[in-house]
């Protein structure tokens, strides 16, 4: 029992520093606010102001409270200074064999009618539009073992009423940040809505490894020559052979030119990028094998695997483009355990450092993926469908980690202040003067 108490307390201990290392900058009631706002989001599991003040059972009323956080979520440097130094502290931990995964969101708020800000957005599940607002999301993947770990990088909430152009300025911006702060580690993985000209010239001015999965909608040069981008695909022998997952495929890579410029030129500024081609290969009813569509990914692969073999380099492009899906896991679990499209608050501002803070606290709970064993000891009945079954922990466990921690902070509690009965409470105190 006191090993499992002393082992409860440590995860304590490493919310208060998750803390610390973020608020630097901020004034103590600041730190106090954010520490507050961070443990009541993983007690409570929700994003709604009432329920996160509910869940710190306080001695003042529960409208107090709520006024308490949104006075502190007005402040305007509060979002920012947050969200840069999570970014900063979680750099720390990319490394070369990293990838960081780009992906925009959206937040639906169909029936909301005065929340500040509200724009007309695309959800991108259903491909329908509707009011809310659009987030910029990263995260960072590494193997581990037959595993994944991730981490939470970013998540940046942004209008269409803004500056035109904003959103796909804060990518550039974050792109800048992470580079600097990981000290330019790791490859970049995208969807096809970043194959843009401007994305290409800035990855590439800035020396970035990226791996991005190809609209097919441009020409390309090959061999000094421009072609339709289909015609120049056409040209590459799909000789290698892999299975993904349940997928089997069969792919080949060739090298092209992307023009800099959208605008036809005499001589034309180009960006060489490696540019695989896979086809997926599935059995008819007879057994016969037969082929299916194709996909397109650019590349710019890392210096340290420029000597790697080809089919070395397209094995790992389809791998890490497989692993892309995991950051549309990610804001599907936060939307069904945290309720992120619940969040109420009116302001702009409000709601951008109530987003912040759900990543902090949603970037805490992810990291507890390093004590996944020790917890499902503690809960079983959490973590494991059976006892010892721990087959489970090569797949997505981040929804059970959001119970554990739950139920580990309901217990949370600071410790009591104790007047002070010493001499000087005395009635005497004055006498010795």
């Amino acid at each position: 029992m006191k090993t499992t108490n002393n082992f409860l307390h440590n995860l304590q201990v490493k919310l208060w520093q998750k803390t610390e290392e973020v608020t630097q900058s901020l004034s103590v009631k600041e730190k106090k606010f954010t520490r507050d706002m961070i443990e009541g989001i993983i007690q409570s599991k929700s994003c709604i102001l009432r329920q996160i003040a509910q869940s710190h059972k306080e001695d003042i009323s529960l409208e107090d409270t709520c006024k308490r956080y949104r006075r502190h979520l007005s402040k305007p440097t509060i979002s920012d200074t947050l969200s840069d130094n999570h970014l900063q502290q979680q750099c720390r931990k990319i490394n070369k064999d990293s990838l960081i995964i780009f992906d925009p969101s959206d937040l639906r708020k169909e029936y909301a009618k005065k929340m500040e800000g509200l724009s007309t957005v695309q959800d991108g599940s259903s491909l329908e539009s509707c009011n809310g607002y659009n987030i910029l999301d990263a995260i960072n993947v590494d193997q581990e073992g037959d595993g994944l770990r991730i981490s939470a990088l970013l998540s940046e909430l942004h209008t269409n009423i803004e500056a035109p152009g904003i959103m796909k300025q804060s990518f550039f911006d974050r792109i800048n940040d992470i580079q600097i702060y990981s000290n330019n580690q790791g490859t970049f993985v995208m969807d096809r809505g970043y194959d843009d000209r401007k994305v290409f010239r800035y990855l590439s001015e800035n020396d970035a490894s990226f791996i991005i999965r190809a609209k097919r909608v441009r020409k390309l040069f090959y061999q000094g020559e421009e072609l339709p981008f289909i015609e120049v695909a056409k040209k590459a022998k799909l000789r290698y052979r892999y299975q993904c997952g349940k997928a089997r495929l069969k792919a080949g890579m060739i090298r092209v030119g992307i023009r800099k410029d959208p605008h036809p030129k005499k001589n034309p500024e180009i960006i060489y990028l490696d540019l695989v081609i896979g086809r997926y290969i599935s059995n008819d009813t007879e057994g016969i094998e037969c082929e299916k569509g194709y996909f397109y990914l650019f590349c710019n692969f890392p210096s340290h695997l420029q000597k790697q073999t080809n089919r070395q380099k397209v094995e790992k492009a389809l791998s890490a483009y497989r692993i892309r899906w995991k950051i549309e896991e990610v804001h599907r679990q936060i939307k069904q355990d945290y309720s992120w499209e619940d969040m109420r608050v009116m302001k702009l501002d409000r709601l951008k450092a109530l987003n912040s803070l759900l990543l902090i606290a949603v970037s805490f709970v992810y990291s507890l993926d390093q004590y996944k064993h020790h917890l499902a000891l503690l809960y079983t009945h959490l973590m494991l469908d059976r006892k010892s079954h721990f087959g489970k922990f090569k797949k997505f466990i981040y929804y059970r980690l959001a119970l554990v921690a739950a139920e580990i902070f309901k217990g949370f509690k600071r410790y009591a202040k104790l007047p002070y009965k010493g001499l000087a409470t005395k009635e005497v105190q004055l006498s010795c003067f």
